[in-house]
């Protein structure tokens, strides 16, 4: 599964370079914020249905292994709200669209070429099926879509400098691209629910799920709240970039950015791949082992992230030239902080799913929360005294606030739960 999506980050990668030296700094930073935009506002509303079947439907198994019938209604809960919060997300984009156009002067041709981005979001179906392929331990399908619809994002980019296309034919293009890859995870993740007996929307309806699973609705809400502020703070500091600094500045912090996915990308699958086993491990208490795979987890990712950024601080500067080109060159010294800031990110892979295992989604949610608005509060500061280095330096600071938040609540529990685990085992051993 690494190797399938470092080869898919790869395309990625490609198609952006590719696009960002044929467009220019200035049209590919107005793809880049139509494409932040919809993500946005599809993490805003699009629930992350993928870590409720994982969190819940592990715990139906356990508890009803010779039922299918609790399984089938989580499984029925997860795809009705995937259904549900499509439309929605749909729906809010194209409201709020004529506002994002006026606020950044999408011309009448790229505004009309535009209208069909949010279209992305309506075919997001894929947090259910991502949840099942990763718990039945079938994520290696998930990284064969990716690489697919990744070599065809790269064929389409190909085509359009071929014929020497414009910048409203490369939007079109990527977002086709990003529906190929919706389409694709849901019909991997759907054939698999078929072939082990279950039905998408057979189940009970979502408000009844909800009442006999406590704390379902609440983990959903949580876990959604969680990764929109953690997607905020990856993404929408580039629509606070193009009002304060202008188009060109988002392009350059764009291509930084896509040289630092070399560094995390490789290491997003990980997180999905423990977090069945991390749950698995707090469920049955075993919490020597629990902590002892995050421990590994954490050392491994950290080294080989801080290895990757060595050598893009080696060779970063050449790298950008070469691929992307001169226009590009003033995102070296913001992708060497913005790297750092990744790195101790692909340190801490395992924390979320560890504390979410643990039971501390809120707390990561509040450490998000707080971090989140204060790197989104300080952001026009540091721009506007820095210029764009200002956004790496705020970057790097949002992280080490909150990965050192986020480490001293799982500790903290873990030796909370390993003392309590010792007191309960000493009456039962005398």
């Amino acid at each position: 599964m690494f190797s399938g999506q470092f080869v898919a980050t790869v395309f990625s990668f490609v198609s952006a370079i590719v696009t960002a030296r044929y467009l220019g700094p200035a049209a590919f930073g107005l793809i880049v914020l139509v494409q932040v935009y919809v993500l946005i506002i599809d993490r805003l509303v699009n629930f992350q249905t993928w870590e409720t079947l994982i969190r819940f439907g592990s715990k139906a198994e356990a508890e009803a292994e010779d039922s299918k019938s609790d399984f089938q209604d989580i499984l029925s809960y997860c795809w009705q709200v995937d259904l549900a919060t499509a439309v929605l997300g749909t729906a809010v984009a194209y409201a709020l669209f004529p506002l994002f156009s006026s606020l950044y002067g999408l011309s009448a041709d790229m505004m009309t070429a535009a209208l069909f981005y949010p279209l992305v979001i309506l075919l997001k179906l894929t947090g259910t099926s991502m949840g099942f392929l990763q718990l039945k331990k079938k994520a290696l399908q998930l990284s064969i879509a990716a690489t697919m619809t990744g070599a065809f994002r790269l064929a389409l980019v190909v085509v359009g400098v071929a014929l020497s296309l414009d910048v409203i034919y490369f939007l079109v293009a990527w977002a086709v691209a990003e529906m190929a890859s919706n389409l694709a995870i849901l019909a991997f993740g759907y054939r698999e629910i078929r072939r082990h007996g279950f039905r998408p929307l057979r189940g009970k309806p979502a408000w009844t799920t909800m009442k006999t699973h406590r704390g379902l609705a609440r983990f959903t809400v949580i876990s959604n709240l969680h990764s929109s502020l953690v997607l905020a703070c990856k993404e929408a500091d580039q629509l606070i970039i193009g009002a304060t600094l202008g188009l060109e500045s988002v392009g350059i912090l764009k291509i930084a950015k896509q040289f630092t996915l070399l560094i995390s990308k490789p290491f997003d699958p990980i997180a999905q791949m423990i977090f069945p086993d991390l749950a698995k491990l707090a469920s049955n208490r075993e919490y020597d082992l629990f902590k002892g795979l995050l421990i590994r987890t954490s050392i491994g990712c950290g080294l080989a992230g801080l290895l990757a950024w060595i050598g893009l601080y080696l060779f970063g500067e050449p790298l950008i030239l070469l691929t992307a080109g001169a226009s590009y060159l003033d995102g070296y010294p913001v992708l060497m902080l913005y790297g750092v800031g990744v790195t101790i990110a692909v340190a801490a892979t395992a924390m979320q799913p560890a504390m979410v295992s643990l039971g501390l989604q809120e707390q990561s949610f509040g450490m998000v929360l707080v971090s989140s608005i204060a790197y989104l509060a300080l952001l026009p500061f540091t721009l506007l005294e820095y210029g764009l280095i200002g956004a790496g330096v705020a970057y790097t600071a949002f992280f080490v606030c909150q990965i050192s938040g986020l480490c001293v609540f799982t500790y903290r529990r873990l030796h909370r739960l390993g003392r309590s685990e010792v007191t309960a085992a000493g009456p039962r051993s005398q």
